[in-house]
């Protein structure tokens, strides 16, 4: 597996490309497991404007750690990074 950040060439800013998430009760009553793992479908995703960068872009969601059994997609945005 790749690390689960990335360092952008542009801003400097190191910035995740893989997450973990706990799901409360109340979510998983509609079937979600309790735990989704999230992977950046591309890694850096950076948007640098004058003053500013974040990172955005499109994730893949996993039921399991080893991120093999692919359960849906996610749109991720990372801002306030320094």
């Amino acid at each position: 597996m790749s690390s689960p950040y990335v360092l952008s060439p542009q801003s400097g800013y190191t910035y995740a490309n893989a997450w973990w998430l706990r799901v409360g009760p109340h979510v998983q009553q509609h079937g979600v497991p309790p735990n989704l793992y999230l992977r950046a479908v591309v890694p850096n995703s950076e948007n640098v404007i004058p003053g500013s960068a974040f990172w955005e872009g499109a994730a893949n969601v996993y039921a399991d750690e080893g991120m093999t059994e692919r359960i849906g997609h996610a749109f991720v945005e990372q801002m306030g990074f320094d």
